[in-house]
């Protein structure tokens, strides 16, 4: 498959025919069964959902899938490898979250191709294909592919909706991946928006904008939930460690009372919200 470009994820015939030829060419060569790995870093659970329709495709073409979740630590297989990874993230700071990458790289990574997946809250998704496969191309691997999808920022909302759409549309990915990844092809990423300054702001100013979740002593009920999902390690008994928060709002996602709470600036949502107003397109480097 040439790479290109394509603004819809298989909204159109034509994308769709070839997810077909994809699908086929995996068929004729299910005989083959491949090791393959996707890994994840999800605190709120979007990136998750598109992570597991990953895996769930390469298992139906026949291959052997680990799917392996990375975001409450690092995985207990130091050496993984085979012929298709895929790493997937949402977008943090404009990059790719530094656990992720931190994480990853305490692995052994033999793969032959990599396949790319962002998440990003309908602001911008910044550089964080570039930081994926720049870590990829270190490891050796070719580039099968890379979407970068919008979501929900997890800011304003606590719940995502994973529509029959996406899954379409991330099926079709890992269809046009697979097809990349056996043909040995590497494909070419449009370079990603720096947004230094905006980066930068949000780094200087993060403590002020966009403070730490709070806990409500009165609806607490000490279960745990919260400082389980923390993939920072900030949530101890004594409160929130403000320096290690990650501001992924994880644990006030899983929160089953409602007691862990998080408030940005008025200012930070009020952008927030414009921007959800104009929501970025879902794009795919095949």
């Amino acid at each position: 498959m040439n790479a290109a470009v394509c603004d819809c994820f298989a909204t159109k015939n034509t994308d769709f025919h070839r997810a077909h030829l994809a699908l086929r060419a995996t068929d004729a060569h299910a005989c083959k069964k491949q090791s393959m790995t996707v890994f994840y870093f999800s605190p709120c659970g979007s990136t998750r959902s598109y992570a597991e329709t990953a895996a769930q495709v390469l298992r139906e073409a026949g291959h052997a899938v680990a799917c392996m979740d990375l975001t409450e630590g690092g995985s207990k297989t130091a050496r993984c490898g085979g012929a298709l990874c895929f790493l997937c993230c949402p977008v943090y700071e404009a990059g790719a979250p530094a656990l992720f990458l931190e994480r990853l790289a305490t692995l052994e990574l033999r793969f032959e191709s990599a396949a790319l997946l962002v998440t990003y809250g309908g602001v911008a998704a910044g550089h964080a294909l570039d930081d994926l496969a720049r870590f990829a191309r270190a490891q050796g691997m070719r580039l099968a592919g890379a979407a970068r999808v919008p979501e929900r920022h997890c800011f304003l909302t606590r719940s995502f909706a994973f529509t029959e759409e996406k899954k379409r549309r991330t099926r079709a990915f890992v269809c046009a991946a697979m097809e990349n990844a056996a043909a040995g092809k590497n494909v070419k990423i449009g370079r990603g928006a720096r947004h230094a300054l905006a980066a930068r702001f949000v780094g200087r100013y993060r403590a002020r904008f966009f403070p730490p979740p709070g806990t409500d002593p009165a609806k607490c009920v000490r279960c745990g939930a919260c400082e389980a999902a923390c993939p920072s390690g900030a949530l101890k008994a004594g409160g929130t460690d403000a320096a290690r928060c990650i501001r992924c709002v994880g644990c006030v996602s899983v929160c089953p009372t409602g007691a862990r709470v998080f408030r940005a600036h008025i200012l930070a949502r009020a952008g927030l919200r414009a921007a959800a107003l104009v929501p970025g397109k879902p794009r795919m480097y095949v």
